[in-house]
């Protein structure tokens, strides 16, 4: 699996946070940032950067949780 570190609060807002993701994942996560308004620009005002960081983990955790709801479903047809 073809994996990249991504800066889950934004490279500009909470550089130290990362943690991996596939590439097609980062992707999507990208994406879905987009979609939900997150904005990765710099801005000077920090509680500002740390409200756009707190929204991009947000939508980490949704996709974790959107994950794990696809799991339980196709566990429950299988049976």
């Amino acid at each position: 699996m073809d994996m990249e570190q991504n800066h889950t609060g934004g490279h500009k807002h909470l550089p130290w946070f990362t943690y991996p993701f596939c590439k097609k994942d980062h992707a999507t996560f990208h994406v879905m940032c987009g979609r939900a308004g997150v904005d990765f620009r710099y801005t000077p005002n920090i509680s500002i950067r740390l409200i756009q960081a707190l929204k991009a983990m947000l939508v980490g955790i949704w996709m974790v949780v959107d994950m794990l709801e696809k799991h339980l479903r196709s566990q429950s047809e299988d049976q």
